[in-house]
Parts: structure tokens; sequence; C-alpha cells
């Protein structure tokens, strides 16, 4: 688990290509991007922070899709299937 958990840190390719790309498709101008380690996602959230991590809304979801990708990818390895970890967004 411990060498699965390194895979799924090591940093994805630059995003900025795809974040273009996503703005071009919305065609608002009013959208921001927000990146993880493994997502890129347009919001109009705002930038306020709330909580008690005092992150903004697109931070809570992205951290809450980061804990849901990699409890994935670890449960399927605990039960002995190894999936492919993507090494680009």
């Amino acid at each position: 688990m411990r060498d699965l958990k390194r895979l799924i840190d090591r940093p994805l390719t630059d995003a900025t290509p795809q974040a273009d790309e996503m703005k071009k498709l919305v065609g608002r101008a009013d959208m921001e991007v927000a990146e993880s380690k493994h997502f890129v996602m347009l919001h109009d959230t705002g930038s306020e922070r709330r909580g008690r991590k005092r992150l903004t809304r697109a931070e809570q979801r992205l951290e809450l899709l980061e804990t849901v990708y990699e409890a994935f990818l670890l449960r399927f390895y605990a039960n002995g299937i190894e999936l492919e970890v993507p090494q680009e967004n």
C-alpha cells in the first residue's frame, strides 16, 4: 500500500491546456479554475473562506474528490486488484 500511496502522490502533468480548453467550451468569462493533485475544476462559487479549515467551496469540493479518489484506489488494492494510476490530468 505504501508503494501505491507514493504513486498516487506523484505530481501529474501541467493542467493549463485542459483548463484553457474547459474555459473555451464553457464560454463564460466569470469562471475560475481550481486545481488539486488529480483534478481541474471550473467554478463560480467565489473565494469566501469558511468552515474550520478556512477553505473556499471549490477547495472543499476538490478535497472531497481527492479523498474519494484515493480511497477508491486503495480499496481495490487492498482487495488484490491493482488499478492503473493515471500519470496525466
